[in-house]
């Protein structure tokens, strides 16, 4: 069975032919209507294939989903049995615990910054992130017309499919 790559190959090559008249061969037309229903034929079984992998996607970022929710609640469980160790070792004045598996001591946390009032933190302290407003950007080219650091283009054409 030809592929849908060949049916539109040959289909086009036909096409041509019929445009230039006295290349057509007999019964074109004929030819033209048999690859159309096999190219709308494979179409439908790509469609097909199209919702089975897009059920298995939803089926497979489901099932993520749920790994992930597995995964924040061992998350939890550890952060919560490494404050509850803590509080303990706190509690009875423990600062280490030794054992042929591991060695475990507590040690003062690390100095950080506490920025107490960010707008009064001079700009020689702060990094500045500069993005283009892309909506701006385009409401300025609509409005007013071209300007030199932007342009809007069409993106590349798209397949919709509706089902019915």
């Amino acid at each position: 069975m030809p592929t849908l790559y060949d049916l539109s190959q040959e289909y086009r090559q036909i096409a041509e032919a019929i445009d230039n008249e006295d290349e057509a061969p007999d019964g074109a037309a004929e030819l033209l209507a048999a690859i159309e229903g096999d190219i709308d034929h494979k179409v439908e079984n790509c469609v097909k294939l199209l919702d089975q992998w897009e059920a298995d996607e939803a089926e497979l970022k489901a099932h993520a989903e749920r790994i992930r929710s597995r995964i924040g609640v061992m998350r939890n469980r550890q952060r919560r049995l490494r404050e509850w160790v803590l509080l303990n070792m706190q509690l009875t004045g423990i600062n280490k615990i030794e054992s042929p598996w591991f060695t475990m001591n507590l040690v003062q946390g690390r100095e950080r910054v506490v920025v107490d009032d960010a707008d009064d933190v001079p700009d020689a302290h702060c990094r500045i992130q500069r993005t283009p407003n892309l909506a701006a950007i385009s409401d300025a080219i609509r409005t007013k017309g071209p300007v030199s650091y932007a342009h809007i283009e069409r993106g590349p054409e798209t397949l919709r499919i509706k089902r019915t």
